[in-house]
């Protein structure tokens, strides 16, 4: 009823009434006003916006934290099973008041904005009802499993088989996908304790006797198959080079940079010689002949 309300003022006020755009944007609102889909919990996630991080999260949930001591709740009526109440904003007295729904059998507490079932984010009006009722550990319930360490702890893996069949090498990874997600699972409830730790490496080697055994009396050669499936796997090989950004050298072939550039004299000009200018011989020479001039020159 408000988004009805305010969009029908703008587009008054805006007189843009006849706009086909916004004609058609009016009839798909339930696919991008939250206000038609906020009842479903998506995380916060829309198809216009990314997911929000872990960090993100957590600093929402402390910016709801702190807004719920700006709340007072007040019990408007009570019953057997519910009971209801109303979290105004007494720093804004304007603002709508927020209704909070106790159910008293489940223990369980809804609140009008939706917030927790859209986002999964306890909402400041409950926080502030947990801070008026004293609730100083923080329910279980209300902590979603998707924000917790364990978030994929229990993820089944399912490949379906029905579709790989006809290929034999897909069968043969969908199984060893299925198997090692169990031999994972197993691993970690058998850690956790030191009997579970020494049973499960007995039975592993149990198995392992029995399972080789077992393939070597059947006529299908997996050790067959899996090389074929190692030898038809592609290489990956090294990408294209390309100029970085703010490069002075220019880029050279292979051809190129094989072709070392011969050894020049700076005194003669020469390549491919032994000598540089320190020792060069018409250098020498020359020095050699310009001494001999000026010794003749001083005494004759």
């Amino acid at each position: 009823d408000e988004f009805e309300k305010s969009w029908e003022e703008v587009i008054k006020c805006t007189k843009l009434e006849t706009n086909d755009c916004l004609s058609l944007m009016y009839g798909l609102r339930h696919r991008w006003v939250p206000a038609y889909f906020n009842h479903v919990f998506s995380a916060g996630m829309s198809s216009s916006q990314r997911a929000e991080s872990s960090h993100s999260f957590f600093l929402e949930f402390q910016s709801e934290m702190s807004e719920s001591h700006g709340y007072q709740v007040k019990q408007t009526s009570t019953g057997v099973e519910i009971d209801f109440y109303d979290v105004i904003n007494f720093q804004c007295s304007s603002s709508k008041p927020r209704v909070l729904m106790h159910d008293k059998l489940k223990d369980y507490i809804s609140c009008s904005c939706t917030k927790f079932d859209f986002e999964g984010i306890p909402c400041r009006h409950m926080l502030a009802f947990f801070r008026i009722n004293q609730v100083f550990q923080f329910p279980d319930k209300y902590i979603l499993k998707r924000w917790t360490q364990d978030a994929k702890v229990g993820v089944t893996f399912v490949m379906c088989e029905e579709n790989v069949n006809n290929d034999r090498e897909r069968f043969l990874m969908s199984r060893h996908s299925r198997l090692s997600f169990k031999a994972s699972v197993l691993v970690d409830e058998a850690s956790l304790t030191d009997e579970g730790t020494k049973f499960l490496d007995e039975q592993f080697d149990h198995i392992y006797t029995k399972i080789k055994y077992m393939n070597s009396s059947r006529t299908f050669d997996s050790r067959n198959l899996r090389k074929r499936t190692m030898d038809g796997a592609r290489g990956i090989i090294d990408p294209a080079e390309i100029r970085t950004k703010g490069r002075g050298k220019r880029m050279k072939s292979s051809k190129e940079k094989s072709t070392l550039k011969s050894r020049q004299c700076r005194g003669c000009g020469l390549r491919g010689v032994s000598h540089d200018k320190r020792n060069c011989p018409k250098l020498q020479d020359g020095s050699v002949s310009l001494n001999l001039c000026m010794f003749y020159s001083f005494f004759f």
